[in-house]
C-alpha cells in the first residue's frame, strides 16, 4: 500500500510505500542489508514490514494523478512499476 503526501512548507511531493519484505524486494532498489535484517528477524520468529520513500517531481505526480482519474485504474500497474 502506498500514499502520496505534499509537504505544505516545502511543496515537496513524497511517496511512501509499505509491504512485506518479500513483496518489497521486487519493487525497491536491492540492498543486502534489507535481506539480511529481514532474515535475522524471521529467524527470531518476527514478521517484518518494509517502508520505502521516494520524492516525486511535479511531472511524475501529474502523470500519476492523470492516470488515477481514469476508470479501472490499478495503482500497482500504473504507479508502482513506473516510479519505484
Amino acid at each position: 500500500m502506498g500514499i502520496v503526501v505534499r509537504d505544505r512548507a516545502t511543496q515537496a511531493i513524497h511517496f511512501y510505500l509499505k509491504g512485506a519484505d518479500t513483496v518489497m524486494a521486487g519493487l525497491v532498489q536491492y540492498t543486502p542489508w534489507m535481506e539480511d535484517e529481514a532474515g535475522n528477524l524471521a529467524r527470531e520468529g518476527l514478521r517484518t514490514l518494509v517502508v520505502a520513500h521516494r520524492e516525486l517531481t511535479e511531472e511524475q505526480y501529474a502523470d500519476f494523478a492523470s492516470r488515477v482519474n481514469k476508470p479501472h485504474w490499478k495503482p500497482e500497474l500504473v504507479f508502482l512499476k513506473r516510479f519505484v
